[in-house]
């Protein structure tokens, strides 16, 4: 079976005469080489000059005008059935899923013509789809349809293969293997299914002229990292994707996906052949449900196997490099790493990223590896149920010395801190990037504190967030990564360092987390931010403000002046002239105003009593008391 190919809006295929009523006018926009060649070797050099595009399933042959195309309205014109339609619903979400593209079905008409447009036709012996154009063919896609090889399209087949194809083309992407103006080939060692779906080869090496080799349901289930890349460069990347805390897993007997629990559309045998992207939070791919060992990287670009037996088969003896594949970053940002993985109780090889990874190997014996980032491996017992110490090579063994062993021995390197269920050690300094002075600028992070009160929840907005008062020389985009926790409660942190802190029951007084600051390459140093969690109870004593606590609260004076409460500052007390930091004489008279301050009940209820008119001297004044 041979794969479709794509018609180039502008070619002899492309009529100029067709005619349309209204409706088909988006515009569309070029530009040149990007100078990377694995996006070069996808990209076409135009694309949709708007990213909200319509897209329609033509009923008659007649909605697509006189003189259109290549006649396709007229040999074997077919409307798509419920199910063709619905792949192509599901396969515009994933195209969605990782840009800023925005899609919106209508109904076509006579008069009323959606951007993209599918339907089936006896022109092709296979299946095309044209580029944008403003003509009348731009953005139609275009299948087979005596020979029902798209009838039924379900992921990881022929069908669902080619209309993730085919609709690449709508949006911009050429084949790998062609070269087009200045875009040239893709470099070979790229140019398979297993990085592009625009390709014509099902391994590399494979030839582009004979047709893929592929196991009947062992086709990619999604977009892969090279699509991803491009669609991003043309259309933006989508960082709303699963942006919270996600936890991915795969069901070892059917090859389903589940994103926090939630079972998504199964693929059509129990095959794996897919990449992921992720909008952000802190994520973990979960192996917990597989009796056999995996091996995990959660590098960008690389990937995942779970079996043997779930690697999609792709023709002469070929496998897939993997079963998972991460996403490649979009512009250095951190937001799409995996953070963590979770690993079977046999043995795992488990390799992190440059966040700071959270790596449980579980039964068996794990080797695992943290690479980039304030790194941790997570076990199940108490601190004095292991054993640990550092090799001759520098890697970690760790020892379960419980009967049965349950965590057996693990291979660590690279790896900061071992989280046990009662204690956090940390056997190594977090690494922090060294360079000379003709090198690049590290980030500097710089210390924070914040304030809730007990028993409350503190949301800090990126605006205000731990990453506010961090610099890059460089002027480099930052994303904060999370080194080690606070002792009480529970603190996530974000890529743009805005957090959530929920502190222990009841609890009063100070925790302290720590991070990093990184601008991909290279990492700041490990930096503390500190939170004061105090009383919960209102003393409206302590200020007029909305929150009623010591600190920073004001009282307004008879115009512009306002005062300040210090910390420990108590209705009743008495202060004198050092404390507001004036030099004495400055403000004659003060101490004797503040000691008749009388409290006189509900919020703002101060009587401040014959306080002088300082504006007069100091404009708009903040004592501080």
């Amino acid at each position: 079976m041979f794969e479709g190919f794509y018609l180039a809006s502008g070619t002899s295929f492309d009529a100029t005469g067709a005619s349309l009523g209204a409706g088909k006018m988006a515009a569309i926009a070029t530009y040149g080489v990007t100078g990377d060649p694995l996006l070069d070797g996808v990209l076409s050099g135009r694309k949709w000059a708007a990213g909200s595009l319509s897209f329609s399933f033509p009923t008659k042959s007649s909605y697509y005008g006189t003189s259109y195309g290549s006649g396709e309205n007229l040999k074997g014109f077919e409307a798509f059935t419920a199910q063709q339609a619905g792949a192509v619903r599901d396969i515009l979400k994933l195209y969605a899923s990782v840009s800023k593209l925005a899609f919106t079905e209508k109904v076509e008409s006579s008069t009323s013509h959606a951007d993209l447009r599918f339907a089936e036709s006896d022109a092709t012996g296979t299946a095309w789809g044209y580029y944008p154009s403003t003509s009348a063919t731009g953005g139609d896609v275009w299948f087979n349809n005596s020979k029902n090889y798209y009838d039924a399209p379900v992921r990881g087949n022929y069908a669902w293969l080619t209309m993730l194809h085919e609709t690449g083309h709508a949006l911009g992407l050429k084949h790998p293997h062609e070269a087009k103006g200045a875009f040239n080939a893709l470099p070979g060692d790229h140019d398979s299914l297993e990085y592009t779906v625009m390709s014509y080869r099902s391994y590399i090496g494979a030839s582009a002229g004979t047709g893929y080799t592929n196991g009947n349901a062992s086709y990619p289930q999604t977009l892969m990292m090279l699509d991803i890349a491009a669609i991003q460069k043309l259309y933006g990347a989508n960082f709303s994707t699963n942006a919270g805390d996600t936890v991915y897993s795969w069901d070892p007997a059917t090859g389903t996906m589940s994103i926090n629990g939630m079972a998504q559309a199964s693929p059509l045998a129990n095959k794996i052949f897919m990449t992921i992207w992720d909008g952000g939070g802190n994520d973990t791919y979960s192996f917990a449900n597989y009796s056999t060992g995996v091996t995990v990287d959660l590098a960008p670009g690389a990937w995942t196997t779970t079996s043997a037996a779930q690697l999609a088969t792709l023709g002469a003896g070929k496998v897939a490099i993997g079963n998972i594949a991460n996403a490649l970053q979009y512009l250095g940002s951190s937001a799409s790493l995996i953070e963590n993985a979770i690993g079977t109780n046999s043995a795992d090889k488990i390799s992190g990223n440059a966040a700071a990874n959270k790596l449980t190997g579980g039964g068996g014996n794990d080797v695992l590896d943290g690479r980039g980032g304030g790194d941790t491996a997570i076990y199940s017992g108490a601190r004095n149920s292991y054993s640990f110490g550092q090799n001759g090579d520098g890697t970690w063994t760790v020892l379960d010395l419980r009967s049965g062993s349950p965590d057996g021995t693990d291979t660590l390197s690279n790896i900061e801190f071992l989280q046990f269920n009662d204690a956090l050690v940390q056997i190594a300094p977090v690494p922090v990037s060294i360079i000379d002075e003709t090198a690049a600028a590290v980030p500097l992070a710089n210390t924070d504190s914040y304030t809730v009160k007990s028993n409350h929840k503190l949301v800090v907005k990126a605006s205000k967030g731990i990453l506010r008062n961090d610099t890059h020389d460089d002027g480099d985009h930052l994303a904060a990564h999370l080194v080690s926790g606070p002792s009480k409660g529970k603190l996530v942190l974000k890529a743009d360092g805005s957090f959530t802190y929920k502190p222990t029951k009841d609890f009063k007084g100070t925790v302290k987390f720590k991070y990093i600051a990184t601008d991909g390459d290279d990492n700041s140093a490990v930096t503390v931010a500190s939170i004061k969690v105090g009383s919960s109870k209102t003393k409206k004593s302590k200020g007029n403000d909305a929150d009623h606590n010591v600190g920073d609260d004001q009282i307004p004076g008879p115009k512009t002046d306002a005062f300040h409460f210090q910390d420990g500052v108590k209705h009743g007390s008495s202060w004198s002239m050092p404390q507001l930091g004036f030099q004495a004489g400055m403000l004659d008279g003060l101490n004797a105003v503040l000691s008749s301050i009388s409290h006189t009940g509900g919020q703002g209820g101060y009587d401040i009593g014959g306080l002088p008119d300082f504006s007069k001297l100091f404009a708009a004044d903040h004592y501080w008391i």
